[in-house]
């Protein structure tokens, strides 16, 4: 008996179906992995912002003063322990002594770093020279982050700190565009912020803004 094989057709009409099923497939894992990076970015923006804005209200609401210079500068001192002995120093007439990370006279500077995209903590000696620093966040927007002083009260005077920090992941599973001068990747054309994306003015192709903006006011006494 003659055994009769697959006909061109049928072949063909297979190799079709087994590429939709494939392309399917694969579009599906995409869109399944495009998510997943989505929901990550999101993610860390969002821990980003509420590990920076703790740390910082917790110091500057034991400040005794604000320096601001600009609104992305902010420097103070806090109550400090100099011998180590677990207790707030305080000088010969009880009043507490105020400085940096244990050393009388530091201070401590908050920079948002226009350059970088990252918000630093540094101390500095009384000469407002550079002592150490470390990074409290990664993917900073200077463009709309900022330390604003406002002050109120008749007598004593209170004043408050604004601070709105914003962290922005705007090409997510890739490098960050940088903040301060957005151009495409690809084409190096400008990119404009349209409906919570970047459209570069050249190619016309679009990078997705994950964004978390937290604000706050410290208030304390000057």
């Amino acid at each position: 008996m003659r055994k009769r094989g697959f006909t061109l057709i049928e072949t063909l009409v297979t190799v079709g179906i087994m590429t939709i099923i494939i392309g399917t497939f694969f579009e599906t894992v995409t869109l399944a992995q495009r998510s997943w990076i989505f929901g990550q970015a999101r993610l860390l923006t969002q821990e980003t912002a509420r590990l920076a804005m703790d740390a910082m209200v917790k110091e500057l609401r034991l400040a005794n003063f604000v320096n601001i210079a600009d609104n992305h500068t902010v420097r103070f001192r806090v109550p400090v322990d100099t011998d180590g002995d677990n207790f707030l120093d305080v000088d010969n007439v009880g009043r507490l002594i105020y400085g940096a990370d244990g050393t009388a006279n530091y201070q401590i500077q908050y920079l948002i770093d226009c350059q970088s995209g990252r918000l630093l903590r540094r101390v500095l000696d009384a000469g407002g020279n550079l002592i150490r620093e470390r990074v409290l966040a990664n993917n900073v927007n200077p463009n709309q982050s900022s330390f604003t002083t406002e002050t109120a009260g008749i007598g004593i005077t209170n004043v408050g700190i604004n601070i709105i920090i914003t962290t922005e992941i705007n090409n997510p599973g890739f490098a960050n565009i940088n903040f301060t001068n957005p151009v495409c990747p690809l084409c190096k054309g400008a990119l404009n912020e349209q409906g919570g994306r970047y459209v570069c003015v050249k190619c016309g192709r679009t990078y997705p803004i994950i964004r978390t903006n937290l604000s706050t006011f410290v208030l304390f006494r000057n």
